[in-house]
C-alpha cells in the first residue's frame, strides 16, 4: 500500500494529537479515563473533531494497528483506546505488576546520566520510568538529545529487593524509580 504524502502527514498530525491527548491533554480536554487510561473512542473522535483533526473510528484503528511495532503506542479494546505509556496527564494509569526480563534499558544523555548516577532513575515529567528490552531502541530513544547514553537495569535483584516493574507493551516497561543500585552503564560500571 502506497501512501501519499498528504496521507502521511495527515495520519502523522493524527498521531501526535492522538498521543497528546492520552498522554497529556485528557484533564484539559475534560476527557475522562479510567483507572487503565482507556476513553471512549466517541469521545476521542469527538474532542480531535473539535481540535481540527477529522478521524474515524477505522482511521484510529489502522493507526494503532499500523504504528512503529517496537513502540506500541496505543491499544484499541472494544469502544475504547489508550496509550499504552507516556502519561502525565495528572490521571494515575494502573498497570499490572509483571517479572520483567533479567535486564532493562533506559536511553538518557550524558547531563541526564550525572543525575541519574547521584539519585537514580527518575519518572522526572512522567508517572513512571520508562524501560525497554531492547538495547537499539534505547539508543533511538535516548540520541534524540545528543550522544546516548544506555543505562542497564538489574531487574533481577532489583525486584528480590521490592521494585516493582509494569509491562506496557512488548518492548516497553515501566517502573515508578529505580535506585542506582540496580543500574550499570551498558558495557561498563556505573560509578557512584
Amino acid at each position: 500500500m502506497t501512501i501519499d504524502s498528504e496521507t502521511g502527514m495527515q495520519m502523522q498530525r493524527l498521531s501526535k494529537t492522538l498521543s497528546w491527548l492520552l498522554r497529556h491533554g485528557a484533564v484539559e480536554c475534560q476527557l475522562d479515563l479510567d483507572p487503565e487510561g482507556f476513553a471512549r473512542l466517541d469521545a476521542v473522535i469527538d474532542i480531535l473533531r473539535a481540535r481540527g483533526v477529522n478521524a474515524t473510528r477505522e482511521e484510529i484503528a489502522n493507526l494503532a494497528a499500523a504504528g512503529d511495532p517496537l513502540k506500541q503506542r496505543f491499544s484499541i479494546a472494544g469502544d475504547e483506546i489508550r496509550a499504552n505509556y507516556g502519561h502525565s496527564s495528572g490521571t494515575e494509569v494502573r498497570y499490572v505488576a509483571a517479572v520483567p526480563p533479567n535486564a532493562l534499558f533506559h536511553g538518557t544523555t550524558a547531563a541526564a546520566f550525572a543525575q541519574i548516577q547521584m539519585t537514580g532513575l527518575q519518572p522526572m515529567q512522567r508517572e513512571f520510568v520508562h524501560l525497554t528490552t531492547d538495547i537499539a531502541l534505547a539508543k533511538i530513544v535516548a540520541i534524540r538529545r545528543g550522544a546516548p547514553f544506555i543505562v542497564q537495569v538489574d531487574t533481577a535483584t532489583a525486584c528480590s529487593e521490592g521494585v516493582i516493574f509494569y509491562r506496557a507493551n512488548t518492548n516497553f516497561w515501566l517502573s515508578k524509580s529505580v535506585p542506582t543500585k540496580f543500574l550499570s552503564l551498558h558495557n561498563g560500571s556505573l560509578q557512584v
